[in-house]
């Protein structure tokens, strides 16, 4: 690998490959403050990116970009490396996130692990690589990744983690797109503060519309203990 200097880059022309890019998704609030912090005059550190089969590849700057482009603008300044294969480009993405920015989320974690095994780490190996102790890589593992019915492990966001240790359908990876890896139980505690203090816009036909879908959703759903959540239908002779 070798590096050239800073360029200037337009931002267009700089792709976003999901098999390099550690991160599952980027936060518009971080994006928002360094959009603002750019807006007053600090300065950031050039984004990263490699060169790739003609491409310029996001190695480390996401959010960086996202804050570019909150000011309009089309360009932003990138150290540029060269000589890198598609599984270096990752570890040198996996390793440049770790060091700085946002910190990476449980998911992304439990993916990069995911593919750090691919790659023929060993948990030792893997422990040295993201200066995480070996139990608690053993213990991520076990709560945070599951297997679905063809075989393949994928991370569980927060609103999936019950399903750790389970086979699960293929399409449960792109299910959890959606999701923003809150806990459900915040979520609900939220809503149902907001629904107890009469705070729901009801002036808002989309709320509205949504509180109705949720409202025939919860009649699928029957307590049949003080503790214990079925859901009814054809299938469990309700």
């Amino acid at each position: 690998m070798f590096k050239t200097r800073n360029e200037l880059l337009e931002i267009k022309d700089i792709k976003f490959d999901k098999e390099i890019y550690p991160r599952t998704s980027y936060n518009w609030m971080t994006a928002l403050s360094y959009k603002n912090a750019m807006v007053v005059g600090d300065e950031f550190p050039p984004i990263t990116v490699a060169l790739y089969e003609g491409d310029y590849v996001l190695i480390d700057g996401k959010h960086r970009i996202e804050g570019v482009k909150l000011k309009k603008e089309k360009y932003i300044r990138a150290e540029i490396l060269r000589g890198l294969n598609k599984q270096e480009m990752y570890l040198e993405a996996v390793k440049r996130n770790l060091r700085h920015g946002s910190q990476l989320s449980v998911q992304d974690r439990a993916k990069i692990m995911i593919r750090l095994q691919e790659f023929g780490y060993d948990i030792p190996k893997m422990s040295n690589f993201l200066r995480i102790p070996p139990k608690q890589i053993q213990a991520f593992k076990v709560g945070k990744i599951t297997s679905t019915i063809t075989g393949k492990e994928i991370p569980l966001k927060q609103e999936f983690k019950h399903y750790a240790g389970e086979v699960v359908p293929d399409n449960i990876d792109s299910i959890q797109e959606g999701f923003r890896s809150i806990s459900p139980i915040n979520l609900i505690t939220e809503l149902n503060t907001l629904i107890s203090n009469r705070h729901i816009n009801i002036k808002d036909k989309k709320v509205v519309e949504g509180l109705r879908i949720l409202y025939k959703l919860l009649g699928k759903y029957k307590a049949i203990r003080k503790d214990e959540i079925t859901i009814t239908g054809e299938n469990n002779g309700n």
